[in-house]
């Protein structure tokens, strides 16, 4: 049975968002504690992450998997 994997998005401006990828890719990242809180979704990490525009929070974040060193 395969899990799904953690990992936090260290965001440009300092702060970190945590999120999960599912063995099917699809991707999960919460954002609570934000003003607009929730969660964005996504088919993979590369669809959440790519074609950010600027100023976006999500424009130029680092993937940090759990079972990595940070």
């Amino acid at each position: 049975m395969e899990w799904a994997r953690p990992f936090n998005l260290h965001l440009a401006d300092g702060r970190i968002w945590h999120g999960a990828q599912f063995p099917t890719g699809e991707v999960c990242v919460a954002h609570l504690g934000e003003p607009s809180g929730g969660f964005t979704v996504g088919l993979s990490l590369d669809a959440v992450l790519g074609d950010r525009v600027p100023g976006h929070p999500l424009k130029g974040a680092r993937v940090q998997w759990a079972d990595e060193e940070s």
